[in-house]
C-alpha cells in the first residue's frame, strides 16, 4: 500500500516515517524536561522547603554520616542557590534536593 500524490510524484510513505519518528524524538524529550519543571515549581513554591537566608542541613549520601552547613543564597524554578561555610557557592538542581 504505497500512497502517492498523483500531481507531484510523492511517496508518502517514505516521508510520514522519517517525520513520525523526529516527532516522537521531540516529545519524549519535551516531556521529559516538562515533568522536570513541573517537579521543580511543585517543590519550590507549592511545598517551600525553606526561605532565602535559611541554615539547611544536607548529608551526602553513600559517605560519613556527617551533615553540611549551607545557608540559601536564592531559590530559583529550576535550581537552589547555596553558600558554604567556606564561602563558596554551590548551585543544586530543586528536583535532586
Amino acid at each position: 500500500l504505497l500512497l502517492r500524490l498523483p500531481f507531484i510524484d510523492v511517496n508518502l510513505v517514505s516521508m510520514l516515517i522519517p517525520l513520525t519518528s523526529a516527532l516522537l524524538i521531540f516529545f519524549t524529550l519535551a516531556g521529559g524536561v516538562c515533568a522536570e519543571v513541573f517537579t521543580s515549581f511543585f517543590f519550590t513554591y507549592v511545598t517551600r522547603p525553606y526561605d532565602i537566608g535559611e541554615r539547611v542541613y544536607v548529608a551526602t549520601p553513600g559517605s560519613s554520616p556527617a551533615l553540611s552547613s549551607l545557608i540559601v543564597k536564592d531559590v530559583e524554578v529550576l535550581r537552589t542557590h547555596f553558600l558554604t561555610a567556606n564561602g563558596e557557592a554551590m548551585v543544586v538542581s530543586n528536583s535532586s534536593v
